[in-house]
């Protein structure tokens, strides 16, 4: 973050903190189809929430939640 912050993630009704300089983790990218995702997700004490799709259907971007 450049500066101190807070964000709100209204769908998840969840307020984050940020202070000036820390480092934010925005992306991971790996190979794997839907039903892949969802098994991994469960397997590591995740539950999923919603899935993006490019117009094609070749990426998404997933939102997990700690089960």
């Amino acid at each position: 973050s450049r500066v101190a912050q807070t964000v709100l993630l209204a769908a998840l009704d969840l307020e984050l903190e940020f202070a000036a300089g820390e480092a934010i983790h925005t992306e991971n990218s790996h190979k794997f189809d839907a039903a892949q995702l969802a098994v991994l997700a469960t397997a590591s004490g995740f539950a999923p929430v919603k899935t993006w799709l490019d117009a094609r259907g070749w990426f998404s971007s997933n939102l997990w939640v700690a089960a």
